[in-house]
């Protein structure tokens, strides 16, 4: 009884295998059904910038090069998340080439409007193009390529006229703006303060005094160049702080301080 129930325990693992591998077999000749289909993508930029357009070309044919028309084309893209998410769509032309235009994208974290604190990583992503096969044709899959898709950023730069100033001068104030490849810029708007700080001449201690907007002054020269003068200084430290924003970009705050020198201390 042991033997016979050992050869038909056998038998019965081996039916199951046999009816796994034929549904698996099924599977794969089912999905393969119809012409062989080739699917390109040409090669993209290694490294772009958030809200660059990129181009998306390639071509969809059969195995012996006849040009697919009227094919629904997807492009991918697949982060380390992981998350797969469609950016393009397109239908190949008569002959079975497509084009497409994609502004690059890239997760922003938690980042609030007027945050700068919080910065826009660079992000690896898997770009691909897909066909999903019709009764006549079988689907296909383009090669992959790997993009870094990389923050672009607002540096403020801010000068004054002058290293010291005297009481109740005014100072001229220049502020620019760059990007990451020193190109002059406009942020989408800009938050301009102006600062007090006053030392006493005994203890040396600093009282802040608040601050007072300064955003509607700033006098627009060029393209990322602006201007600002200041009311007379008083003696103390007189502080102009500049915030850029602008979406899709990391900025920095940037303090100017301007010391104005006591009577009787001769200048700096």
């Amino acid at each position: 009884m042991k033997v016979l129930s050992y050869i038909a325990l056998s038998l019965g693992l081996l039916l199951t295998f046999s009816t796994l591998s034929y549904s698996a077999s099924a599977q794969v000749n089912l999905q393969a059904t119809g012409t062989r289909t080739l699917l390109t993508l040409d090669d993209l930029p290694s490294k772009i910038r958030i809200g660059e357009k990129v181009s998306f070309t390639g071509k969809l044919t059969t195995s012996d090069d006849t040009p697919i028309e009227g094919a629904s084309i997807v492009v991918y893209s697949f982060t380390a998340e992981p998350r797969l998410a469609p950016i393009a769509s397109i239908v190949t032309d008569g002959n079975g080439e497509y084009r497409a235009e994609w502004e690059a994208d890239a997760a922003i974290v938690n980042k609030p409007d007027n945050d700068v604190t919080k910065k826009i990583p660079t992000q690896v992503v898997s770009i691909f193009a897909q066909y999903d096969g019709d009764d006549t044709y079988a689907p296909s899959k383009s090669k992959k390529s790997i993009v870094s898709i990389q923050p672009n950023s607002v540096k403020a730069f801010v000068n004054a006229d002058k290293k010291a100033y005297g009481a109740n001068e005014s100072a001229l104030v220049f502020i620019a703006f760059l990007d990451a490849d020193n190109n002059f810029i406009d942020p989408d708007s800009i938050k301009a303060d102006f600062a007090y700080i006053e030392t006493t001449s005994t203890s040396e201690s600093l009282h802040d005094s608040p601050h007072t907007s300064i955003s509607d002054e700033l006098e627009k020269k060029k393209v990322g160049s602006y201007t600002y003068v200041t009311l007379p200084l008083k003696a103390g430290h007189n502080q102009v702080i500049i915030i850029p924003f602008k979406a899709g970009y990391n900025t920095e705050p940037v303090i100017l301080s301007l010391t104005v020198i006591r009577t009787g201390m001769g200048r700096l």
